[in-house]
């Protein structure tokens, strides 16, 4: 995202950040926790009133209303210190976000009503939707009085609109968002050996052999697969290393690397494709909004 960033429409934003190369941002629980307290830290040193928030893997969206044009201190006080604890505590160099965050205004209660019901049905994809309001990182289950709110979370606006049960039937609707939420979800989440095996008959099909490469060998099947197992999110990057007998940088390194080949190798792009269109055939679509 290049340009400058719209802070006059509004002062309500959608935000979201995801990972580098789509990598965890958050391992463990205590991560989280950790990150809960720096946003209320970065609300309480900027000003910014945190409304609504759902923490994923290798992504998180916030709803936030920010005094002035405050949004750009916040996400870098909050941002930033998450990266250098996380890259401290995981041993890891290099940025842990992807570029810029992303910021979208929000236009009305309308506007406002639809972002919350996005970012608390984010977690549907963790959680199935039964269990949505018992997901721990996320404001939803706060809005419907399953746990305490913390300090820093401000939910009287959302509760002024909408009535938390009637808000919870919405979240759990399949009924589509009509805002325009592209490319914030990938539509499957296959498992991880379903990703494999796609992998595996695709080179199977078109006879791709290993080749050698500087620093080593090139295997197709097995990069096309890593590839897609962080893409997809069909598990952590820990047990994406863990299945593939590698360290999590490695599997960060062979995305990077992947995605770099697919640009350039027309028959590496050709398998990745083939894989993703045949998890698109046998794997269950769970849409989002």
């Amino acid at each position: 995202m290049t340009g400058p960033r719209d802070l006059e429409t509004s002062d309500r934003f959608h935000v979201i950040a995801r990972g580098a190369d789509r990598q965890d941002i958050f391992t463990t629980d205590a991560g989280r926790h950790g990150f809960e307290s720096l946003m209320g830290d970065a609300a309480d040193r900027t000003g910014v009133v945190i409304e609504a928030y759902a923490l994923m893997t290798n992504h998180l969206h916030l709803v936030v209303q920010t005094p002035g044009e405050s949004l750009p201190d916040f996400a870098q006080l909050l941002l930033a210190t998450h990266a250098i604890r996380y890259n401290r505590h995981t041993d890891r160099t290099g940025p842990l976000f992807d570029g810029r965050y992303h910021s979208v205004p929000i236009d009305g209660d309308r506007h406002f009503v639809a972002t919350c019901r996005y970012v608390h049905r984010n977690p549907v994809v963790i959680t199935g939707l039964d269990a949505l309001p018992a997901y721990r990182w996320s404001s939803l289950g706060v809005l419907l009085g399953r746990r305490a709110a913390p300090c820093w979370l401000d939910l009287q606006r959302l509760a002024e609109i909408v009535d938390p049960i009637d808000h919870l039937a919405s979240v759990r609707s399949s009924a589509v968002d009509d805002l325009g939420f592209r490319g914030l979800e990938p539509i499957l989440r296959p498992r991880l050996d379903e990703i494999v095996l796609a992998a595996e008959t695709a080179v199977a099909a078109v006879e791709a052999q290993a080749v050698v490469v500087p620093g080593g060998r090139f295997d197709p099947g097995r990069s096309v697969a890593m590839m897609l197992a962080v893409e997809l999110r069909a598990a952590t990057t820990s047990e994406i290393a863990t299945v593939f007998g590698v360290s999590p940088h490695a599997v960060r390194l062979a995305a990077r690397r992947g995605r770099a080949r697919a640009a350039t190798d027309s028959r590496f792009a050709r398998l990745h494709a083939d894989v993703l269109e045949d998890l698109v055939r046998t794997t269950p679509i769970r849409r989002h909004g």
